[in-house]
Parts: structure tokens; C-alpha cells; sequence
């Protein structure tokens, strides 16, 4: 058993946690735009309303982006293409926010707007170097099904 925890690539190791930490974040701001979480209102930032269109993507993107986490922990091949599927989904996305953008949050000391885009570009930067991981995995044969 400790044989096959030591196959698995340190870079493997970091990309689980740092996707669990995300998830569970997502499920705190997920769970207070909802109303699940109920805290002081003066604690909690005026977050934006999420129709359930958003929400419903933002729940399949997440799972999704889970699962190819799990699945490459897991060391199987199937975590490329769903890394690759959240790829796709992700720049789909990405254009609608474009095309339906959020209303701007209120900072006098910074540019939301432009912050949200270099954010929304270091964010797909960062899904284009998993899928290539993923692939290069999967032609060392690291990835097996």
C-alpha cells in the first residue's frame, strides 16, 4: 500500500488538497448566498444574488471540478477528460459572464471589474495547465482506467 501512495506524484498531492480547500469554500459562500448558512449580516459582505441558473452551474461546474480531483488522486485516466470537460465549460463561461455580467461590486479603492477579468483569466490559465497535467499523466501512463 505505501508503494502505491509513493507512485503518486507530489504535484497529485497538492492539486487534491488545494481542490478540497476550494470545495469547501465554495460550499460556505454556496451555502450563504442560499441562506443555509445564517450568520450576522454585519459579518457577511453584500454578496450578489444568484438566480438558479447560476446556481445550478455553479453546483455542476464545482462537482465536476471535483470529481477530476478525485479522479486524479485516484490516478485514473478519466480525470483528463473531465478536467477537459470543465475546461470546456469553464470558457463557455467564461463568455457569458461577458455577455451577462454581474453587476460591479462597490469599492472605492479598486477596480472590481478589471480585478474579476485578470481573476477570470488566471483562473482558466490555471484549468489549461490541469488538463495539459492530466494529459501528461495520461501519456506517461501514470493515468491508467
Amino acid at each position: 500500500m505505501s508503494d502505491h501512495v509513493n507512485k503518486r506524484p507530489i504535484l497529485v498531492w497538492i492539486i487534491f488538497i488545494l481542490t478540497i480547500i476550494g470545495f469547501i469554500q465554495f460550499c460556505f459562500v454556496f451555502g450563504l448566498n442560499n441562506e443555509f448558512i445564517q450568520i450576522d449580516k454585519e459579518y457577511t459582505p453584500d454578496l450578489i444574488e444568484f438566480t438558479l441558473f447560476k446556481n445550478i452551474k455553479m453546483l455542476v461546474m464545482n462537482f465536476i471540478f471535483l470529481f477530476s480531483a478525485i479522479m486524479l488522486f485516484r490516478l485514473k485516466a478519466i480525470a483528463f477528460k473531465l478536467y477537459l470537460l470543465y475546461a470546456i465549460l469553464a470558457m463557455i463561461n467564461l463568455i457569458y459572464s461577458f455577455i451577462f455580467p454581474n453587476p460591479p461590486i462597490e469599492n472605492a479603492l479598486v477596480d472590481t471589474s478589471a480585478l474579476m477579468f485578470y481573476g477570470k483569466l488566471v483562473s482558466m490559465g490555471i484549468t489549461l495547465l490541469l488538463v495539459y497535467y492530466s494529459y501528461s499523466l495520461s501519456k506517461k501512463d501514470i493515468l491508467k482506467t
